[in-house]
């Protein structure tokens, strides 16, 4: 369900930005921030509820569409495993965390030079130093709790012990992890 879908239902139901909060247990400012088109990538679970008060149906403007790989009625929003993520039919930049989804979004051009600076920064101090660290830039895999429920993408981490290294990322904590933080992803990062 898209934004203008969903406003046309508020709409055509003569619901408030209060009923709607009322009846998805959303908080009523993140309803308003939502069609006001002030956050842009709503949490999954916000974009569920709404949608289970509005109506379910056709593709989400804030999530990747669930058919064809993970029915999104079949499953709790914290029930979501690595094997989920890996079944995705199309690359995609998802952070798994205790069992929720998480889109994370494009970064944007600014963000991709402070990292990329900050990576090369660091590579160039482990090649002088020769600790025998390595640096990974996003997007690399880090499955920190070391379990199915979990899986994230620092913007930078660094490794000392590369038999936490695994062809399709890392298991275990990174010995440094560098996130650049963003208008759209801070709270997250700063907090989930």
């Amino acid at each position: 369900m898209t934004l203008e879908e969903m406003k046309r239902i508020k709409k055509e139901r003569g619901l408030t930005y209060e009923k709607i909060a009322e009846l998805s247990n959303v908080p009523l400012g993140t309803v308003q921030k939502v069609f006001s088109g002030a956050t842009h990538s709503p949490r999954y679970e916000t974009v569920l509820a709404l949608e289970k008060v509005l109506g379910t149906g056709g593709n989400s403007a804030f999530r990747e569409p669930t058919a064809g790989y993970t029915d999104a009625s079949e499953k709790l929003p914290e029930e979501y495993t690595i094997r989920d993520l890996q079944e995705l039919p199309y690359d995609h930049y998802i952070e798994l965390i205790d069992g929720c989804l998480y889109h994370i979004g494009t970064p944007a051009s600014v963000h991709q030079i402070i990292v990329g600076e900050l990576y090369r920064a660091f590579w160039d101090l482990i090649e002088e130093h020769e600790c025998g660290c390595t640096a990974f830039v996003s997007p690399f895999g880090v499955q920190l709790d070391m379990d199915e429920r979990t899986l994230v993408i620092p913007d930078l981490s660094i490794v000392c012990d590369p038999s936490k290294i695994r062809e399709d990322g890392l298991y275990g904590a990174p010995d440094l992890v560098v996130e650049v933080l963003s208008p759209s992803t801070r709270r997250r990062d700063m907090t989930i």
